[in-house]
């Protein structure tokens, strides 16, 4: 139940982060392509995930007690069990440290590319996308004929090759 109450939360927050995550990220990203119907899918499952698998360990622990033999004990008994609590205990932590570690970290790679000027005007680019590589052949012909332009200042050709 908690893994589905976080996961309610964490889509709510999803919801009213967006913008300012648009806005950091200089993107549009939109509500549909989170609340797509693979995706939610994808969500409840990992959500119900990770509640079976956070009540596996408590549930089958709490059934090998033995009711009498807790109620008799002080509660003071070290055992290996004690133990592999502890370790998990340090590995949250250490999760925990790591993920706070990389998101510091990617935060202020964020704000040095938003800082660190590019070289060149953005808003003086044209992109022009092609959909065949025709044009490749006849490169240098298209090129020679755009720089009779005197506006524009120099061409490029970026092919993009999907692997």
């Amino acid at each position: 139940m908690i893994a589905l109450i976080a996961l309610v939360m964490a889509g709510v927050l999803s919801a009213v982060l967006l913008p300012s995550l648009n806005h950091l990220a200089g993107k549009s990203f939109t509500l549909e392509a989170l609340f797509r119907p693979a995706v939610v899918a994808s969500m409840i499952a990992v959500g119900i995930g990770a509640g079976l698998v956070s009540g596996i360990y408590p549930a089958f622990y709490l059934a090998s007690l033995n009711p009498v033999n807790v109620l008799r004990s002080s509660g003071n008994a070290q055992n290996s069990k004690s133990l592999f609590r502890k370790a998990l205990t340090v590995f949250q932590f250490a999760i925990s440290t790591v993920l706070i570690v990389v998101t510091l970290v990617i935060y202020n790679q964020v704000e040095f590319m938003k800082g660190t000027p590019m070289g060149f005007d953005r808003e003086q680019i044209v992109v022009l996308p092609v959909q065949r590589l025709s044009l490749v052949p006849n490169y240098d012909a298209f090129k020679e004929r755009i720089l009779t332009n005197p506006a524009i200042v120099s061409v490029m050709l970026y092919q993009h090759v999907d692997r």
